[in-house]
């Protein structure tokens, strides 16, 4: 079986959420820290070196504009759901949101590794994903390959402030699913309790 990932953070469970199966971290983005406030324009980059000072390392870098396509739209599918905006910078130590690969654990297994603070706002969050996966593009994986586009989807949900759902019909939920590839409402309802509702 494989899993999604592995996350080093505090973690907070909502009082008066919608559903009692998300979670989410006491961290988000934007200038107003309280429940339900836009996360402003969060800005994101793949990585081409390793700076001081960043919480993970990556081993290598992403530069296949496929993977960069995917992740993109990714980004949009987040933005669709809730109230914050994300923005493709060129990548400097001062990105919010920095991708690179990593050597994590090989074939299986561990798919990628978000590195978020354990207090205080978001900021300089990492995602490494693995770089010996079997990654499937463009579409619904086969349950042979591991499916792209929904790890990133796992992993954004991460560097926006929500941790592993207890739902397993949630894409955030801990463990890879072979029939899961996109949000599903619990999902959504988590991204919403941190940043309200898209209102465009």
């Amino acid at each position: 079986m494989c899993v999604f990932c592995l996350l080093s953070s505090y973690t907070l469970e909502l009082e008066d959420s919608t559903t009692k199966e998300f979670k989410v971290f006491g961290e988000k983005w934007g200038d107003n820290s309280l429940p339900n406030a836009t996360g402003g324009v969060v800005s994101y980059s793949f990585a081409d070196q390793n700076v001081p000072g960043q919480f993970a390392e990556f081993d290598s870098f992403i530069t296949d504009a496929s993977f960069k396509s995917e992740i993109n739209q990714a980004f949009s599918v987040w933005e669709n759901s809730a109230d914050i905006r994300f923005s493709l910078a060129v990548d400097t130590a001062a990105v919010d949101i920095r991708f690179g690969w990593g050597n994590i654990d090989g074939k299986g297994g561990i798919l990628g590794q978000t590195t978020v603070p354990s207090s205080g706002p978001l900021n300089n969050v990492v995602v490494v994903l693995d770089s010996d996966e079997d990654w499937f593009l463009f579409g619904d994986a086969p349950s042979s390959q591991i499916d792209f586009s929904s790890t990133v989807l796992h992993e954004i949900g991460h560097a926006i402030g929500i941790d592993h759902s207890e739902s397993e019909q949630a894409l955030m939920n801990a463990a890879y699913s072979t029939t899961l590839f996109t949000l599903q409402q619990d999902d959504i309802d988590a991204a919403t309790s941190i940043y309200g509702e898209n209102d465009i």
